[in-house]
């Protein structure tokens, strides 16, 4: 999650976390394949005409 929320590299965290990248690039790429698998059919669709007008309406 550090790695998410600040946007730091896998190995900045070593020191911090006492995780080797290795260990903090798995488990960062398992976390985000729980979040796609939970989340797909619902946020990651195709937008339809009426997502894209609502978007071009507030941008």
């Amino acid at each position: 999650m550090w790695v998410l929320e600040y946007g730091t590299s896998t190995d900045a965290q070593d020191e911090y976390l006492r995780m080797s990248e290795t260990v903090t690039s798995n488990s960062l790429i398992k976390f985000v394949e729980v979040i796609i698998s939970c989340f797909s059919q619902e946020y990651l669709r195709m937008a339809n005409d009426d997502d894209l007008a609502r978007l071009l309406h507030v941008g």
